[in-house]
């Protein structure tokens, strides 16, 4: 079990390393959202908080409506791992997640505060979230964003995220 889903760990990792390696030479470099112009990045995004960490693949499509607003949507996908083994506890739990979130971020040029607000069903959940509509949960991440000529840098709080770090190429 543990194996399957390391190797599943290291696929995720080696697709989204393949795909920013491709949006990389496929899109325009530029260092600010251009008005008027759709901007499409992928990423991921790392977060923990005491009792668990999460890893999160994710695809910004971002496009500034005014001067100092930008709209966004972002689908994305990712798993929580539970940090801590508890007493009588020998299996580490493990629970991917699929969603989306729709954001807005403020600032000039390069720099942003950023808020989103989402869902996202979580697959295969622990005992006793037998009905499907409890696996779908809200998320929600504010944080600061710094657009670079290459990429994008992100770091916030959120849920499920914790506190989270994250790079979009």
């Amino acid at each position: 079990m543990h194996q399957r889903l390391a190797l599943l760990k290291i696929g995720l990792i080696s697709i989204c390393v393949v795909i920013m390696t491709l949006n990389k030479a496929l899109t325009q470099e530029y260092t600010t959202y251009e008005s008027g112009k759709t901007n499409f990045d992928i990423g991921f995004t790392v977060g923990t908080t005491f009792f668990y960490s999460n890893i999160e693949i994710t695809a910004l499509v971002a496009r500034r409506v005014s001067h100092y607003t930008i709209l966004e949507a972002k689908p994305l996908a990712g798993l929580i791992s539970q940090l801590l083994l508890f007493e009588g506890n020998n299996d580490r739990y493990r629970i991917p997640y699929l969603g989306g979130t729709l954001g807005l971020s403020l600032g000039k040029k390069s720099k942003f505060f950023e808020v989103a607000l989402g869902s996202a069903y979580f697959i295969n959940p622990q005992s006793g979230w037998g009905d499907s509509a409890q696996n779908i949960l809200p998320i929600a991440t504010i944080g600061y964003k710094k657009k670079f000529r290459n990429g994008t840098f992100r770091i916030g709080v959120g849920f499920p995220n914790g506190l989270y770090l994250s790079l979009l190429f």
